[in-house]
């Protein structure tokens, strides 16, 4: 809860009047006053100004008194006046009145009382002391029903009378304080010295003065009284005697205390506290603040107190203080004004967070606005400093993972190049390998060569001789008939037919035939041989890939010829550009991968066939197949299923290779027990 709303709240059910003026302009009112001038509400009254309340007489009065208090010169502190209320009626108002600062204004606090009737008792207690003895039954009437606490006490301290607004206080009865001393029946003892005093100094100057003092009751209850005491010159009893009229103030001190205690906890924690606090008008001027916002504004307090927002601020920074305060004002809502800059004094600038609020009479009217006031300006610097260094930590952070994405990258490079190293160290054994076989079979080739030239021809000149002899058989057979010598002719056919001479001649043809086809197929062979020895040459040639598959399947026959059966379906194919070696290499791997796929007796298919401008070729088996979880890997390097020995895991990759070198494409199907075809595609060049 703030102080003004504190304050509302005790004062809101007092029986006094509580009103803080400032000129003619009212800022606080409680309900109590509204009623003491004649009104129903603040919203009736606060259409009147204050003087206008005043009776015409004691206008000049209360305005000068006003006046001299605000600017700091001496005033009565208690005073009456009179209320024009509404009606016409008039009212009689004591006023107890000092200076205060409220919203950052200089202001006056005012408790009013009703003395309307102590009015009309003094009246009547004046006007009595002429008449006392005659009209005193009406005088004690007149005393009994006022509200104001009166008594009379002789210069004896004896108790004369009291009436009977104070004789309910006391709680007494009017028998029970004849010749009371009252002093010491009525008087708290610590108070007694102090008014005794009191009560001489008024015998002694004859004057009227104002007093406060406790009283208290038969339980014990005491009340604070503010006492108007004056002597009557008139003897009663063979003495004069005091007149005292009160008024019971017992609440007024303690909203009076509570007032002054939250003033000065309000002072001490606007003082003490480090961040600023000022209040403004509606038009951005400050009316209050503390020494903080001297501090961080860089102004003595008497140069801040009346400036204006736009005096110590640029303008983009009034720009942005005015919508802040715009929007404050039209929400009602509190807000906060951020990291705007200040120019103080010495020229030097400071940003500054303010959070800001709107201050509400007591009719909820908007009034002025009040904040409290940061220094942001190290905190800016911190944050600037802290997000610079974070934008080049992100940049370290961001090299680094540059740095290290090159580092991964370069390990993936070494790991990609080692692992082609290895391919490639194996590719290279595996062509020194076929090199090597080559080599040797075009070393076979031509040891074989040789003496399979001498073979062949001397098995043509067999021919021929063989031929001679035979002619010569038929031709001396002939001559010895002719001769027709019986003996000699039957005993030449008995040793013609003895040694199976007609088989054996007819039998020597067809020795020499079949040996001349056998050579005929070594020497065959001996060329393809040489063909194969050269798989290095990378002649790029019109080739007929028919006449590929067959020159591979001569070199593999050997061992097709005893695992299956060989089906060739041969398309019409135009001469493509390739390098032939290297399909040899590919039909070969095919042919071999087919062979060692099928474990008894198969079958081997192979077809060519020309298609949208491509060449196409299938090798097909009925071996074991390929299972699923292996069809995946086929062309990688070194990945094989066969038993050590028998394949490096590299024929497949290679042939992969060499068909992507020819711009083509080699792939499969596979059923697992059932069999494998590899399909070709190249195109035609």
């Amino acid at each position: 809860m703030d102080f003004d709303e504190g304050y509302r709240l005790a004062t809101e059910h007092s029986n006094e009047g509580v009103i803080i003026v400032s000129g003619d302009k009212r800022l606080f009112i409680n309900q109590r006053c509204i009623e003491l001038a004649g009104y129903h509400t603040a919203q009736e009254f606060d259409k009147i100004p204050f003087l206008s309340t005043v009776h015409p007489d004691d206008r000049k009065k209360v305005k000068e008194i006003i006046r001299k208090r605000q600017s700091g010169k001496p005033s009565p502190s208690l005073y009456e006046f009179r209320f024009l209320r509404p009606d016409g009626s008039i009212i009689y108002v004591e006023v107890s009145a000092c200076s205060i600062t409220y919203m950052g204004q200089p202001a006056s606090l005012g408790y009013l009382r009703d003395i309307s009737d102590r009015k009309q008792a003094e009246e009547a207690l004046t006007n009595s002391e002429a008449k006392l003895r005659k009209e005193q039954n009406f005088s004690q009437l007149l005393l009994d029903t006022s509200p104001a606490l009166i008594v009379a006490i002789g210069f004896d301290g004896k108790t004369l009378m009291m009436n009977k607004a104070l004789l309910d206080t006391l709680e007494y009865a009017a028998e029970e304080i004849k010749e009371a001393d009252y002093l010491t029946t009525f008087v708290p003892e610590e108070d007694r010295g102090m008014l005794s005093d009191v009560f001489q100094k008024i015998i002694q100057k004859r004057i009227a003065t104002v007093n406060e003092n406790r009283i208290i009751s038969k339980s014990g209850r005491t009340y604070l009284i503010e006492w108007h005491g004056r002597t009557v010159s008139h003897e009663v009893e063979g003495s004069g005697f005091f007149v005292g009229v009160g008024i019971d103030i017992t609440s007024r001190k303690k909203m009076e205390e509570a007032l002054r205690q939250s003033e000065d906890k309000y002072r001490t924690l606007l003082e003490s506290i480090d961040n600023g606090y000022c209040e403004q008008d509606l038009a951005g001027t400050f009316t209050f603040l503390n020494d903080s916002m001297c501090r961080i504004y860089g102004y003595p307090k008497e140069e801040l107190m009346g400036m204006n927002y736009k005096q110590y601020t640029d303008k983009e920074s009034g720009k942005k203080c005015f919508q802040a305060y715009r929007n404050i004002y039209k929400t009602g809502e509190p807000g906060k004004v951020f990291d705007f800059e200040i120019i103080r004094k010495d020229g030097t600038k400071r940003h500054i967070e303010s959070s800001v609020s709107l201050q509400k009479d007591s009719a909820g009217k908007r009034i002025a606005f009040r904040g409290i006031v940061r220094d942001i300006t190290e905190r800016k610097r911190a944050d600037d400093a802290l997000k610079k260094n974070r934008e080049e930590l992100i940049k370290k952070n961001q090299e680094l993972e540059e740095s290290r994405k090159n580092v991964q990258l370069t390990l993936e490079r070494l790991g990609t190049a080692y692992e082609e190293l290895k391919t490639t160290q194996a590719k290279i054994l595996q062509q020194e390998k076929m090199a090597s076989i080559g080599q040797l079979a075009a070393g076979v080739a031509h040891e074989i060569n040789n003496p399979m030239a001498f073979i062949a021809s001397n098995l043509g000149t067999l021919d021929k001789y063989i031929r001679r002899l035979k002619d010569f058989i038929r031709t001396q057979s002939e001559a010895i008939k002719s001769l027709k010598a019986t003996d000699a002719i039957e005993k030449l056919e008995k040793k013609r037919k003895e040694l199976k001479l007609d088989y054996t001649i007819d039998d020597i043809d067809l020795l020499v035939k079949e040996s001349l086809d056998g050579s005929e197929r070594v020497q065959k062979i001996v060329q393809e041989l040489n063909r194969f020895s050269r798989v290095d040459d990378a002649e790029y040639k019109d080739t007929n890939i028919n006449e590929c598959m067959e020159s591979s399947i001569n070199i593999v026959w050997n061992e097709l010829q005893h695992k299956a059966t060989l089906h060739k379906d041969y398309g019409n194919l135009p001469p493509t550009k390739c390098y032939p070696q290297k399909l040899n290499q590919v039909f070969i791997n095919l042919l071999i991968n087919a062979i060692q796929a099928i474990e008894k007796k198969g079958k081997i298919k192979i077809k060519t066939w020309e298609k949208d401008g491509s060449i196409w070729v299938t090798v097909s088996d009925t071996g074991c197949g390929i299972p699923r979880e292996n069809q995946s890997k086929i062309f990688e390097p070194f990945f094989t299923t066969k038993e050590v020995g028998k394949g490096t895991g590299l024929g497949l990759s290679i042939s992969y290779e060499i068909m992507q070198r020819h711009k083509g494409e080699i792939s499969f199907e596979s059923k697992e027990g059932k069999g494998t075809a590899f399909t070709i595609r190249m195109p035609i060049v």
